[in-house]
């Protein structure tokens, strides 16, 4: 296989919810306001200087231009991935050898063709959902803005991007809502029926005011579900949110009260580490007179603590434990996979053709990279 400069030196390696559990995604991802300071970190760093990190609930990708990358040369492949894998485990003081046993590695044309697959919503835990399109875009800002991207990376992330919305345009548009916050709304339903309540009839707590919990909010509404409350950090938000849905809205210190008093709480709120422990579970419990609790974790590092499994009557789902209610919704979805693979052929192929003069590529035709 020929390669297509400028792309020849891009290298990719990740760790996603295909590879570690959430314990370790958690670990590994990149909070928001850390992204300057980590990127900075890179354009420092020799022999990695320019980067793009795509951090998110499902995965933690880097994205690099290393120099002299080419296929017949295993070996400076093999050493550029292992430069990757240790500064990742160091800028997440995460053991070395841990990383590199969940770690994904592609370089080349086989790289850019994981971006326009992930891009195209094909690696994503829910097919098509279209957060991740917004995720890559925003990468992107950060890189920049850090000048951490080079020429080459924002070419291709605003090819790989321009795919995206491409395949969403054509076709996961076109089919009906599925998405994170709607496999979340489908585990607190099956949830619910076990304590013999429908959602329609149930009071939801909502905690987040960000894009997930807007889906979640979305969702509700679509599933008939009239008794929303939203709680945010910023009153302001939250009430934002309330109002395009029609739900409450109250603040992020009022969790406890709301919980004493809700049949579900889906937690969907960008937060470094949990926001309810087994403690104040218990508290809650103990107020609702024997009523069981629902409990559902959409985030990543995750909003409620694991230990909360040990109390009893508190029913807790977590991000990795969507997969029956996320099966539902590709039912349809995977039959429009097809469709969009061959959207990735075709703007892959723009590229290459935007590609200068005398550098031809064939490229590679492989059922997932």
């Amino acid at each position: 296989m020929s390669i297509v400069a400028p792309f020849s030196a891009i290298h990719c390696i990740g760790l996603s919810h295909r590879t570690a559990a959430a314990a370790l995604r958690e670990r590994a991802a990149f909070p928001p306001d850390s992204l300057a300071a980590a990127l900075g970190n890179a354009r420092r760093t020799p022999g990695i200087e320019r980067l793009v990190i795509v951090s998110t609930c499902h995965r933690t990708e880097l994205y690099a231009e290393l120099p002299n990358v080419f296929e017949s040369d295993c070996a400076a492949a093999t050493e550029r991935e292992a430069r990757l894998i240790d500064w990742l485990a160091s800028m997440r003081s995460l053991d070395r050898n841990l990383v590199a046993s969940h770690t994904y590695s592609h370089h080349t044309m086989y790289a850019v063709r994981h971006l326009f697959r992930l891009t195209a919503g094909l690696d994503s835990v829910v097919l098509g959902e279209p957060q991740i399109l917004s995720q890559a875009a925003a990468a992107l800002r950060e890189s920049v803005a850090a000048h951490a991207a080079s020429p080459a990376l924002k070419k291709l992330f605003k090819a790989a991007v321009r795919a995206g919305e491409r395949a969403r345009a054509s076709v996961w548009g076109r089919l009906r809502a599925a998405d994170l916050g709607t496999a979340a709304i489908g585990a607190a339903s099956a949830c619910l029926a076990n304590h013999g309540q429908t959602l329609a009839e149930s009071r939801v707590a909502v905690v987040g005011a960000g894009e997930i919990a807007e889906l979640v909010m979305a969702a509700l509404g679509a599933a008939g579900s009239r008794n929303a409350t939203v709680l945010s950090r910023t009153a302001d938000r939250a009430v934002a949110v309330a109002a395009r849905h029609g739900g409450a809205a109250r603040r992020l210190e009022e969790l406890e009260p709301v919980l004493a008093d809700v049949d579900a709480a889906i937690f969907a709120i960008a937060a470094t580490g949990a926001v309810v422990d087994a403690e104040s579970v218990r508290r809650v419990l103990d107020a609702r007179a024997g009523r069981p609790l629902v409990l559902i974790d959409v985030s990543l590092p995750r909003n409620v603590d694991p230990a909360v499994r040990t109390v009893p009557g508190a029913r807790l789902v977590d991000i990795d434990e969507l997969g029956p209610h996320v099966a539902r919704l590709h039912a349809d979805r995977a039959l429009m996979v097809p469709a969009v693979e061959r959207i990735v052929g075709e703007e892959l192929s723009l590229l290459q053709r935007s590609a200068p003069a005398g550098k031809p590529a064939s490229w590679p035709q492989l059922a997932g990279t």
